[in-house]
């Protein structure tokens, strides 16, 4: 009697392997990848639309909008309302909000901190109060113009 022995693997030991591999790259993947630098980016791109949007409600509400950069972020704020006009000496306690209703402000994600601490004024001709202004993001810079307002991202 002949028999004839097959060497090789089995079909549950390829998927065994398989699956295996499948979380040893889910787990160590993370640990090579440093998407820091995309996250520091998106977060100066998100400043920059943001800073446009309060210079924009600023001209639109014909009132002050303070947009204050901490490195834990950022927030947008106007003076209360007096007598359905705008206070140009009340406190800064009206939350600047967006289309969809939500607050003008965001954290910064971990390794993304803006530097230094800037508080910016629009005034309602759209310039900045105080002059040019610029605020690093990781490798990325966020320029307010002191003479139009334009903001930019380098």
């Amino acid at each position: 009697m002949n028999r004839s022995r097959h060497s090789g693997f089995t079909l549950i030991e390829l998927i065994t392997c398989m699956v295996i591999l499948g979380i040893l790259v889910a787990i160590a993947t993370p640990r090579f990848v440093n998407n820091g630098a995309a996250q520091a980016r998106g977060f100066a791109d998100d400043l920059a639309n943001s800073l446009r949007y309060a210079q924009r409600i600023a001209i639109a509400s014909s009132c002050q909008v303070r947009f204050r950069v901490t490195a834990a972020g950022y927030n947008g704020l106007q003076r209360a309302p007096a007598a359905g006009t705008c206070d140009p000496t009340g406190a800064w306690n009206q939350p600047v909000l967006r289309i969809d209703g939500t607050t003008l402000a965001a954290a910064a994600p971990a390794g993304a901190s803006p530097n230094p601490n800037r508080t910016i004024v629009f005034q309602p001709d759209g310039r900045p109060l105080g002059g040019a202004t610029s605020i690093n993001v990781g490798t990325r810079i966020v320029i307010v113009d002191g003479t139009t307002g334009r903001v930019s991202v380098q």
